[in-house]
């Protein structure tokens, strides 16, 4: 299969990125769901990748296989990798459906070892269910271990659910602690916000005076969030933005290789391929820079790696283009044939009437249909969605977006990438937000502006070769 910046397993969809660094690559666990129990049967094995640079992906096969159906990980699902007591340690969710109807914990913390990171041994003898006395037996996932230094022992943080409290807001962080990496106590929950079914994915690193908290929201909004603090102890603090990505960008978690840490998580496809369909659990590994502002929050932007190797070759440029649309809704062309993958950057720069204005992907014209990333002044947002709207029916695009101010005379840079059907957007290197297309697959981009005039400058459209 030809190689993807956006990785997707040849079979099925890539969900659940489990990132590790060690000896100038980033080996790259995830969840390979089959989305073909007929010809592969049921559940969920660990897969793995390896890179250098975000550009290319070697694949190292199965890491951890799928247990039977009378097993408890009949569904490998999310944890993480660490290296400690001279071994390699994998600590990931044991999920069997089948064992709720008889009674039995749907989920499990389970373990498995290695000398190399590619061969790996389950440590059956150490699974551990959630106490029954303090937490639902049903959630109990994505044990993520670090050692804590000032405690001198090694923490564990577990997407989980009180017994008691509101049906639909138990989701707590849970922590268990241990000495020796197989037997654990569980103590008092890390964050426990009452606001949340539950959770997932909990990931936890320091940057300078501040320690992170990422987390993905298991609702109906599915995003992925953090939360700041100065002390493990909190209290965690939500930043005026804390999300990562948007809607359609789930399951992330984060690595560094001493210099940038890295955000993995999926962009999901859609059912039936099909911009009317709903979002899918699973997708394409999409990757973004994580950095930290002044304030301390945490800011997103493209990895150099990927803008270097998609700066190669010119395919189209212009210093400015003027799109006046007083009073109107106009679109300004740009007349020419792109690659599958390719990446578009601009600067921007609104009148002071003008509401909406951007640029669309995949632009139709004869339909009069497409794409289009949009700067909002009227509800202050950065949005993706297609344009114009359908009449009545949903499009289900519906929060695809990041909030932004938007206001008059003031320069914005976008940086786009596009690699088939996903679609990664950045606004002057601090926020992102990635989407899908379905359809004028070929289209060209269009410029646009409504209600006022629009100034484009320093167009670009490059891609590798």
């Amino acid at each position: 299969m030809k190689n993807r910046i956006f990785y997707k397993a040849a079979t099925g969809a890539t969900a659940d990125i489990i990132p590790f660094f060690e000896n100038g690559a980033f080996r790259l666990f995830y969840l390979h769901d089959y989305r073909d129990a007929a010809n592969h049967g049921e559940g969920t094995p660990w897969y793995q990748l390896e890179t250098t640079n975000f550009v290319d992906y070697k694949t190292l096969g199965e890491a951890i296989p799928r247990g039977t159906i009378d097993e408890q990980d009949l569904y490998v699902f999310t944890g993480c990798v660490i290296k400690a007591t001279g071994k390699y340690h994998i600590f990931y969710t044991g999920h069997n459906p089948h064992m709720r109807p008889k009674n039995k914990p749907e989920q499990a913390v389970m373990h498995a070892v290695s000398d190399n990171l590619i061969n790996w041994k389950k440590v059956p003898e150490d699974t551990f269910f959630a106490p029954e006395s303090q937490y639902e037996m049903n959630d109990w996932r994505d044990p993520f271990v670090f050692f804590n230094d000032e405690k001198r022992e090694y923490w564990m943080l577990l997407a989980a659910r009180k017994k008691n409290g509101g049906s639909v807001r138990r989701g707590c962080t849970a922590v268990c602690t241990s000495t020796d990496l197989k037997t654990w106590t569980v103590t008092k929950p890390l964050w426990d916000p009452h606001y949340h079914y539950t959770h997932e994915c909990p990931d936890l690193f320091k940057i300078g005076k501040w320690w992170y908290l990422i987390y993905s929201e298991f609702s109906d909004k599915r995003m992925t969030r953090y939360r700041m603090a100065k002390h493990l102890s909190g209290p965690w603090y939500a930043p005026k933005d804390d999300q990562f990505d948007g809607r359609s960008y789930y399951a992330a978690k984060s690595a560094t290789d001493g210099n940038i840490r890295v955000l993995f998580g999926w962009v999901p496809t859609k059912s039936n391929h099909n911009d009317a369909g709903s979002w899918q659990w699973g997708g394409n590994l999409v990757a973004h820079e994580i950095f930290q502002r002044k304030n301390g929050e945490l800011g997103e932007r493209p990895l150099e790696t990927i803008k270097k190797h998609l700066s190669k070759k010119m395919l189209y440029f212009s210093d400015n283009i003027d799109v006046d649309a007083t009073g109107i809704c106009k679109f300004m062309p740009i007349d020419i044939t792109l690659p599958e993958t390719y990446m578009i950057s601009f600067d921007i720069n609104m009148s002071n009437h003008t509401n909406r204005t951007g640029i669309s992907l995949r632009r139709n014209h004869s339909k009069d249909e497409g794409y289009v990333y949009i700067l909002d002044a009227s509800r202050q947002r950065f949005a993706f969605d297609r344009f114009p709207n359908s009449p009545w029916h949903l499009e289900n695009f519906q929060g695809v977006s990041r909030h932004l101010k938007v206001v008059p005379r003031r320069k914005y840079h976008i940086d786009i990438i596009v690699e088939g059907d996903v679609c990664v957007a950045y606004v002057d290197n601090n926020i992102a937000l990635s989407s899908r297309m379905y359809q004028n697959e070929g289209q060209p981009p269009a410029l646009f502006s409504i209600d006022g005039k629009t100034t484009f400058s320093n167009i670009k459209i490059t891609t590798s070769d």
